[in-house]
């Protein structure tokens, strides 16, 4: 199982191998711990790579400190293409890891 650190900010990426990555429309990007919400994207803030059929979201410092350290964060992918088919990803667990300093880190700061 891979791991989410908190306070950093890491990609999560999803890979196609039936579904056409250019044909999504739209997608919710959710990830959750003890069946509550963390974190909820959408299409705006998403990534596609044709050629490696995947899409992707880089989650923000703020979001990954929103997890519960050392427990299961499960993240998945509702999507609809534009002609109106509709599937969800596999659920992808990670672990939750603390940082060495528990707080977003600025640019400058």
């Amino acid at each position: 199982m891979a791991a989410i650190i908190r306070a950093t900010t890491p990609k999560i990426t999803f890979k196609f191998k039936t579904v056409d990555v250019d044909d999504i429309a739209k997608t919710v990007l959710t990830i959750k711990q003890n069946g509550t919400t963390v974190v909820e994207r959408d299409e705006t803030t998403m990534t596609t790579d044709s050629d490696d059929a995947t899409i992707s979201w880089i989650l923000t410092q703020e979001e990954t400190l929103s997890l519960m350290p050392k427990r299961k964060a499960e993240a998945v992918c509702d999507w609809v293409l534009t002609d109106g088919t509709r599937g969800r990803s596999f659920i992808a667990e990670y672990g939750t890891e603390d940082p060495g300093k528990d707080e977003v880190i600025s640019v400058g700061g």
